[in-house]
């Protein structure tokens, strides 16, 4: 595979493109589109103009999955594996700035966490369960504290676990794997 190192204009309108829906119905293109602005970022080879930041327009170009109610499982892996990847190197940025990407994280999954919830629903497909359990993981490891709903509920799933072990193997939902 390769990537495309759009122009500053040429980013912009994809950005555009993408915001208005212009790529509705190909989620390869817009998983694409997403791990290239990240990559493309990392690198320094982003073309976003004079005094712009390749990071800050990565950010920005992600929030489109929130505003444009994404959901995939395609183009919101490569989204959050990024994301995690840029909480990784700002590590030795300091609390404000690691607390400061967070928030930014936890409001970009906030409706897709709303939206799917903790439990199985009927119809999921096996997209829809890898899914959620990407979109609750990163919900937990970017909450502010232990007391924030994602952790409470994880941790009160964890327990009834460990105090019922049968809890955890439960049946494939119908379809996902042969009997």
């Amino acid at each position: 595979f390769y990537r495309v190192a759009y122009s500053e204009a040429g980013w912009t309108c994809l950005k555009q493109a993408f915001s208005i829906g212009a790529f509705a119905g190909r989620s390869a293109d817009r998983a694409g589109l997403v791990d290239d602005v990240f990559a493309l970022a990392r690198s320094g080879d982003l073309a976003v103009g004079a005094g712009g930041n390749p990071g800050t327009f990565a950010l920005e170009f992600s929030q489109l999955l929130d505003t444009t109610d994404e959901t995939t499982l395609e183009v919101w892996g490569p989204a959050l594996s990024n994301l995690a990847d840029v909480e990784v190197l700002l590590r030795d940025q300091g609390e404000a700035c690691q607390g400061h990407m967070r928030a930014r994280v936890r409001a970009l999954v906030a409706k897709r966490y709303a939206a799917l919830g903790w439990d199985a629903a009927e119809g999921d497909t096996q997209l829809d369960v890898l899914l959620r359990g990407s979109i609750l993981r990163t919900a937990v490891l970017n909450a502010p504290d232990a007391s924030d709903p994602a952790v409470v509920k994880a941790i009160a799933l964890a327990q009834s676990w460990l105090a019922d072990p049968s809890l955890v193997a439960k049946p494939a939902p119908e379809g996902c794997w042969p009997r």
